[in-house]
């Protein structure tokens, strides 16, 4: 589901349209009024795979059904690095001070509309 139904400039009906672009025709949601794009770039979300000891540390939700565990995640804020945004994020969710951070890996999560960094 798109976010916007409505240009936020000046709020006439978005319409799938197909304009040529770099690589070829891209169909977007653009403005027929003001010729404002709807871009619908993925969202950066940084993971971070936290050793302690010998041990991983993973996060628990109290609203998670069963016995569910994830990784410490969290969003970049502007004006930050994802190195800098994932030792805020650590220190945020546990208290814990990055020592080392060590790129995994970047993948790809298309139903979420997101790129996760890993550390």
């Amino acid at each position: 589901m798109n976010a916007f139904r409505f240009c936020p400039s000046c709020a006439t009906p978005l319409e799938l349209l197909a304009l040529m672009e770099d690589g070829g025709p891209k169909e977007r949601l653009r403005c027929v009024g003001c010729g404002w794009t709807h871009w619908n770039n993925p969202t950066p979300v940084l993971a971070a795979i936290v050793q302690v000891g010998n041990q991983i540390l993973l996060a628990r939700n109290a609203a998670w059904k069963g016995r569910r565990f994830a990784l410490i995640t969290g969003f970049m804020e502007a004006g930050e690095t994802p190195q800098e945004g994932m030792r805020r994020e650590i220190q945020e969710e546990t208290n814990l001070h990055a020592t080392e951070l060590s790129l995994v890996g970047v993948y790809e999560f298309f139903r979420m509309n997101q790129v996760i960094i890993a550390y």
